[in-house]
């Protein structure tokens, strides 16, 4: 009888963790896929209060609120073309994706973001553009 309790146990954990890990590449996938439409509201969702957001040269600490007019000023600045994600990898500090993003005005920007777990839910804590 112990044995079986053990074995419910071990696959209700497996469970739970598949549930983590799928719930975070959905935020990696979501976040990946505002950047490509160069939704600001939406990525706007995903990021953690405060997130540290550098764009071009200048990094800021912003609120959710402030966060989503810089990026939108960006987006607007930069229409997307595309996204390509070029490097996703796991480390002690979360998820993170590196990618090309390519704007209608042929300027491409490298974005680089970070997806950590707080509380329980996956948040952008860190999100950099730069131009190539």
């Amino acid at each position: 009888m112990k044995l079986n309790t053990m074995k419910y146990f071990f696959t209700f954990l497996f469970f739970l963790a598949s549930v983590s890990l799928s719930h975070g590449q959905a935020v990696l996938e979501q976040v990946k896929e505002a950047i490509a439409a160069g939704d600001a509201v939406i990525l706007s969702e995903h990021l953690n209060n405060p997130v540290s957001i550098k764009i071009k040269k200048k990094e800021e600490i912003y609120s959710v609120e402030q966060a989503q007019v810089a990026l939108k000023q960006f987006f607007t600045e930069h229409p997307p073309l595309s996204f390509k994600e070029e490097h996703r990898g796991e480390g002690v500090n979360g998820h993170f994706i590196i990618g090309t993003y390519q704007c209608s005005h042929k300027k491409t920007f490298k974005i680089y973001f970070l997806v950590k777990n707080k509380k329980g839910t996956r948040k952008v804590f860190q999100f950099f553009i730069k131009e190539e």
